[in-house]
């Protein structure tokens, strides 16, 4: 389905197997609207502004880690977009969360 591009709404109730809609540009899978992913950086609401535009890697240290994506439970007001950021305490767990394997490309 069309789902993952916003040109669906399958009124899901939770959260589907990988591969359930199709790819996006680069071919990732489920990557908005699945579940919101936890990213490895620590957050700061005013990082960007003041990081390198080149792989911008996070504070060093914070109370909370980055999620990305949203969730199937992402009302409609909820920013979908790829670099939308939320934050939540790492030691924190939910159906809304999970993660992705990636492999640096060297």
């Amino acid at each position: 389905t069309d789902m993952a591009f916003g040109n669906e709404n399958p009124g899901l109730s939770s959260a589907v197997p990988v591969g359930s809609f199709k790819p996006n540009g680069y071919g990732l899978f489920d990557i908005e609207r699945n579940v919101w992913e936890w990213c490895l950086d620590w957050y700061d609401e005013g990082y960007y502004a003041k990081s390198p535009e080149k792989n911008p890697k996070g504070p060093a240290t914070g109370d909370k880690r980055v999620l990305r994506g949203g969730s199937w439970f992402s009302g409609i007001y909820t920013p979908l977009r790829i670099p939308y950021r939320y934050s939540l305490e790492p030691d924190q767990t939910s159906n809304l969360i999970g993660f992705r394997c990636v492999q640096d490309n060297k």
